[in-house]
């Protein structure tokens, strides 16, 4: 992996949490309760500014950031022992919740926001020209970089999320006990299909073909703009579910960390 795809998580985790606390802030400020400092990022502090009663600082770790109020710990009075009428503790059930809700109400939002954007713009989408890898299954059978991939055991795949589920899915029908397993590709060399039958390691987790998309041919889908929002919100539960499930194979052994 490039290590500057490392740097691209600071700003990118920067407004999660700026977003996040943006929205325990405002409903914050909306129920009544004084917020005395917004914070981006943890001590030691660089930079701070007053505005009004609230303190708005950036601080040198970039890990996490907060929203400080009054009476979060329970307390209903000042220092000097008043009522308080803008500490959190105050404030109602119903007001107490809707705060603490808000910061992950508005991850969701932006979620909704860039998944939209990226839909109405069109998607880039890996395609199933593949990229092979020396010594793996696919090239001892003969792929080359660049061949297009059309169909696999029958069924006619596009993109590179086809070829890897059509792949496990012909790899899940191998008899209890087997090591190795026959997929026969159809891939289409410039001018000619064939088919190609690769042997691979039958246990879910292996590599399998051990290809990757060829970026050279990417696809670039795009839609109607008017169906951005709907796309944008189904977007949201697939990779939600997709996080997990890859998590799930993570801890029980099927996916290697270093994948």
């Amino acid at each position: 992996m490039n290590p500057l795809y490392l740097l691209a998580a600071v700003p990118i985790f920067a407004l999660m949490v700026l977003v996040h606390e943006f929205g325990h802030f405002i409903t914050a400020r909306w129920a009544g309760i004084r917020v005395e400092e917004f914070a981006i990022g943890f001590p030691p502090r660089l930079f701070a500014i007053k505005r009004g009663e609230t303190v708005y600082s950036i601080n040198l770790l970039p890990i996490g950031g907060y929203v400080r109020m009054p009476g979060e710990n329970g307390e209903t009075t000042d220092e000097e022992g008043r009522p308080d009428p803008g500490s959190f503790a105050s404030k109602t059930a119903g007001k107490r919740a809707i705060v603490l809700l808000a910061g992950v109400t508005m991850n969701l939002i932006l979620a909704f926001v860039l998944f939209a954007g990226a839909e109405a713009a069109g998607p880039v989408i890996a395609s199933s020209y593949v990229k092979v890898m020396s010594g793996g299954p696919a090239a001892t059978a003969g792929l080359v970089t660049g061949d297009h991939v059309v169909a696999i055991d029958g069924h006619p795949i596009k993109t590179y999320d086809d070829l890897i589920a059509q792949t496990n899915a012909v790899i899940a029908r191998a008899p209890k006990g087997a090591t190795t397993y026959p997929v026969t590709l159809l891939v289409q060399h410039p001018g000619v299909a064939n088919p190609i039958t690769i042997t691979v390691h039958a246990n879910t987790g292996s590599p399998h073909l051990d290809v990757t998309t060829d970026l050279n041919h990417a696809i670039h889908e795009t839609h109607p703009i008017w169906e951005a929002p709907g796309r944008g919100l189904g977007d949201i539960p697939f990779v939600i579910g997709a996080t997990g499930n890859a998590i799930n194979q993570i801890v029980n052994h099927k996916i290697a960390l270093s994948q």
